[in-house]
């Protein structure tokens, strides 16, 4: 039957392997003949020197590797040889270290990488990855170790919010890793990649990481909480709950981009780590401006003719993201009369995600939602669906109620 068995390679490829077999075979057993055999299997002399042979853990091809003047230096480098080859470590990285690899990838990948996900790396590295694994020899991170790592990460509390770490962020953690390692294997200073074929985590318990949507009296108990831990952070809690614009991106806002008049705010930049660069879809957008928004930002802006239209008090640039994140959103939120499960569980990203909700169950279309939100795909619609199930049952009656 056709496509039952696999078809053997043309006649004029299966001969070209062959020749280049034997030449590489040739060439092997040329090198192998200029070294004297000794009484021990594996260990040669040549000269005043012994070597000690060594085959390739993947190609399978025999190298020498010098030991030194004595036959006990070289039984030392045959029992170190053997040992990486059981890890699938080759014999001239064998002393290489973690950090020796970093140092390497930095300068020759993450140089090439926007500055943003330059800034992300480093982070990683700094704060995880160099503190654990700076001194360890790079075959000796294998897959068990890298799978104990990341046990140890789901349990880590973070620094900046004192909540364990997500499984999203040990993901990414473990895919800077396994960059690392990618980079490695490429460049031959690693043999095989310890991240891969680890499962991914967090994917088989969606309850636990759904974004929190806070309804109507809940959006206006965070602000009043806000307004109460720094009045002055009130106006762009506020922005960001009514306009869904993501936090770097009303960070980025100039007062040039926001139209009190016709009530529109053009959305053209966003800025990460205090750079600044395109919205995530890579194009701008408009938003319109509520009664109550244009109120404050009327009241906001009073006296400013054009720059960051919120600005750090130090020297009037962009506020530091993280700072905001820990000093405002979430003392707000531990102040706050939330809900304890939401106060667990909010995050600056479920603000956007709760305009997006009240916008869809207002009945605003579809592609007006998508527009105004930078969506590209009408899936990620999905996310933001909280349909109250008594409202549904009614809205189902409703619809079928002539029926029949």
């Amino acid at each position: 039957m056709l496509g039952s068995r696999q078809r053997a390679p043309p006649a004029r490829t299966r001969h070209r392997a062959g020749q280049l077999e034997r030449e590489s075979r040739g060439r092997q057993e040329a090198m192998a003949s200029s070294y004297e055999r000794t009484g021990t299997p594996g260990i040669f002399k040549r000269g005043d020197s012994f070597s000690v042979a060594y085959r390739h853990p993947i190609t399978r091809k025999t190298t020498f590797q010098t030991a030194g003047k004595t036959l006990r230096e070289a039984k030392t480098l045959k029992r170190t040889l053997e040992a990486q080859r059981e890890r699938g470590q080759s014999s001239p990285d064998g002393q290489l270290t973690f950090a020796e690899l970093w140092t390497a990838f930095e300068q020759q990948h993450i140089s090439t990488l926007s500055p943003s996900t330059a800034a992300d790396y480093h982070s990683v590295s700094r704060r995880y990855l160099l503190p654990r694994y700076r001194l360890a020899r790079v075959g000796d991170i294998d897959t068990a170790e890298v799978l104990r790592y990341r046990e140890e990460l789901l349990r880590t509390k973070s620094a900046t919010t004192g909540r364990t770490l997500s499984p999203k962020r040990v993901r990414n953690i473990l895919l800077v890793l396994a960059s690392a390692y990618s980079f490695g294997v490429a460049t031959n200073r690693a043999w095989s990649n310890p991240v891969h074929g680890l499962r991914r985590v967090g994917r088989s318990q969606p309850s636990e990481t759904r974004a929190a949507f806070l309804t109507q009296e809940e959006v206006a108990e965070f602000l009043r909480s806000v307004k109460q831990v720094n009045p002055a952070q009130h106006c762009l809690a506020l922005l960001l709950t009514q306009t869904g614009m993501r936090l770097g991106e009303s960070l980025a806002l100039e007062v040039s981009s926001i139209d009190l008049l016709h009530r529109r705010i053009h959305i053209t930049r966003s800025v990460y780590r205090g750079i600044a660069k395109a919205p995530k879809n890579g194009k701008g957008r408009t938003v319109g401006i509520s009664d109550t928004l244009h109120e404050a930002l009327t009241e906001h802006l009073q006296g400013k003719e054009g720059g960051l239209a919120f600005p750090n008090r130090t020297n009037g640039g962009y506020i530091d993201q993280s700072g905001w994140r820990r000093y405002i959103f979430d003392r707000a939120v531990e102040q706050s009369k939330l809900p304890q499960e939401k106060k667990d569980r909010l995050r600056i990203h479920d603000l956007r995600h709760t305009a997006a909700s009240h916008c869809i169950a207002a009945g605003v279309p579809i592609s007006q939602v998508m527009e105004l939100f930078g969506w590209s795909s009408s899936d990620v619609l999905l996310r933001y669906t909280h349909a109250d199930s008594d409202q549904a049952a009614d809205a189902g009656a409703n619809a079928v109620n002539d029926l029949g």
